[in-house]
């Protein structure tokens, strides 16, 4: 058959939209129409030749979602019709390092991938009877492409390609890097270093974790309000503060727990490093970087308890974790952004909203709350006294306090945490967020409602009430706690 493809003839030039020559699939191996395909900064850092496995003249694109419009022999996972995103990073389940556990890295179809073939050793694609290599056994700039069973990952048939083809890399990635290499909990301090596309997918995987400090280093002053909008608590320019390990050991009272680099910048990975807390610090290296680099720092930085690690893929099993990647993201809950501007090659496809904006009404379905949220506090006694009973009013406990003085309040498996002030520095509260708490009926709305405000709080209605709009009927009570950040207790009511 044949196939429209943006081909990469050889590095430093142009890509070439040509009509290339395409094989169906053989035994194991699905044919896979890209409907979209993200562009990641790894793409162009193959086509500007400085990729130590990049080959030319190659088909790219690594990032994309699609439909299964034909299979191979035996291929049993996905059908004709059957939604996927293919997988960089296949997952067979039968391999060492599969059935281990231990790691995400497939090594089932891992040589004749990083030549560019499928696992035949041959390719699918051609151009006037010349071989077309595939590249990271993806090959998304390509309107099909053949891909193997084991790196295809079938997802629900609503997600949306255009953003859903975002957790094909980027997303999965990042938020991955955070939940399962690093495993970042909360109350912890995240720096993260290079606010790219998978910088900041990083940034909202820490917010999910329930990180308290997330500080965001990079030279483009232009950066810092995308990372404040995936949960950015903080921003340092290198190039304004000076020093950036000795600022960030300042900022985060002795260092970082946990810091990532996304740069592939082999001397930030050493800052990275640097800057974490002495004892039990660990960076975790994502970037790339270029063939040949290597890195360095002083033995005495890994003898006092720092620590290197790595991370591909985010750590993530594609076809096990990536399906439940795209229901975060479809269901809200962890709330998931497939939004990227990667490195000035990405457009703007957000079709949803940050984390921090999660619509309440989503809240009014069941008991629960925000998964993880957090609220500054200048008294921390105070807020203990207010929080204690608002949350025994919804039969929960009264709070942990941990080592640092932080209140964590676990409610239905969500986390709530109030910080008292950093650094000296006054608790923001609020940040113009309402924080959502569900409960069971108008009759615990209202003892949530004077709990509150027998404890300190204020009501910002004296009377609370239902509430219609969107269809629906909502039993709504505002208050806000003594350092002002609002909240908001409702219960969906039978429809009229």
């Amino acid at each position: 058959m044949k196939t429209r493809a943006a081909v990469a003839f050889a590095a430093k030039q142009p890509l070439e939209i040509v009509e290339l020559d395409l094989e169906g699939p053989q035994a194991g191996e699905v044919l896979v129409e890209i409907m979209a395909t993200g562009i990641c900064h790894t793409d162009a850092y193959t086509l500007d030749g400085l990729d130590s496995e990049g080959l030319f003249p190659s088909v790219l694109g690594h990032e994309g979602a699609g439909i299964v419009r034909e299979v191979g022999q035996g291929v049993t996972s996905v059908a004709p019709g059957d939604h996927v995103i293919p997988l960089y990073t296949p997952e067979c389940r039968q391999c060492k390092s599969c059935l281990s556990q231990k790691t995400n890295l497939c090594t089932a179809i891992r040589a004749t991938q990083g030549k560019g073939l499928m696992p035949d050793g041959t390719t699918r694609f051609s151009y006037k009877g010349q071989p077309i290599h595939h590249y990271m056994g993806c090959s998304t700039f390509s309107n099909f492409t053949v891909l193997p069973e084991i790196a295809v990952a079938k997802i629900r048939p609503d997600a949306p390609f255009d953003t859903s083809c975002y957790i094909g890399c980027g997303v999965t990635t990042g938020v991955g890097a955070v939940v399962n290499t690093a495993k970042v909990q909360v109350g912890d301090t995240v720096v993260v270093f290079g606010l790219g596309g998978i910088g900041l997918n990083v940034i909202q995987g820490a917010k999910l974790a329930g990180a308290r400090m997330i500080v965001g280093v990079d030279i483009n002053p232009d950066r810092e309000g995308w990372g404040r909008q995936f949960g950015m608590t903080h921003f340092a320019n290198p190039k304004q503060v000076g020093d950036i390990v000795a600022h960030i050991v300042a900022l985060t009272d002795g260092g970082a727990d946990y810091s990532f680099d996304c740069t592939g910048n082999t001397d930030v990975m050493r800052q990275a490093l640097e800057c974490c807390h002495r004892g039990w610090g660990t960076s975790i290296v994502i970037g790339v970087a270029e063939a040949g680099k290597e890195i360095s720092t002083r033995p005495f930085q890994l003898v006092t308890g720092r620590n290197w690690r790595g991370t591909a893929f985010g750590g993530a099993r594609g076809r096990t974790d990536v399906p439940k990647i795209v229901d975060w993201y479809m269901d809200d809950h962890p709330p998931i952004v497939a939004r990227r501007d990667q490195q000035g090659f990405r457009p703007d496809a957000c079709r949803r909203e940050h984390p921090l904006r999660r619509d309440l009404l989503n809240l009014g379905r069941g008991h629960t709350m925000y998964s993880h949220m957090m609220v500054g506090s200048n008294d921390i006694d105070r807020s203990k006294t207010f929080y204690d009973a608002l949350f025994a009013s919804l039969g929960g406990k009264p709070a942990i306090t941990d080592p640092k003085g932080r209140l964590i309040y676990m409610h239905n498996g969500s986390m709530f945490l109030v910080t008292p002030p950093i650094d000296g520095n006054e608790a923001t509260p609020g940040n113009g967020m309402t924080i959502g708490f569900a409960v069971t009926g108008p009759e615990q709305a209202k003892a949530w409602h004077a709990a509150g405000a027998g404890a300190g709080g204020t009501p910002i209605e004296d009377d609370p009430g239902v509430r219609s709009g969107n269809g629906m009927n909502l039993y709504l009570a505002y208050l806000r706690d003594p350092d002002g950040n609002k909240l908001c207790a409702l219960h969906r009511m039978p429809a009229d």
